[in-house]
């Protein structure tokens, strides 16, 4: 675990799980680049590998889906 009680941690591998529109259920490898601490919640940023051009974004670590 790292300082914020995750089961991962900056540098690692790991697979994402999105919630927009025309992507929603797809899941993308990615690298995590930063986590961090905001009031809503913990955010992580990330890298994705299979678009190296994309932009890294900053994704809430534990997002549901709102019907």
């Amino acid at each position: 675990m790292d300082e914020h009680g995750l089961p991962f941690k900056v540098g690692q591998l790991v697979e994402v799980r999105s919630f927009l529109t025309g992507y929603r259920g797809a899941w993308f490898h990615c690298k995590i680049l930063e986590i961090r601490q905001r009031k809503s919640g913990l955010e992580c940023s990330l890298e994705y590998y299979d678009f190296p051009d994309e932009m890294c974004w900053w994704l809430n670590i534990f997002q549901n889906l709102i019907s």
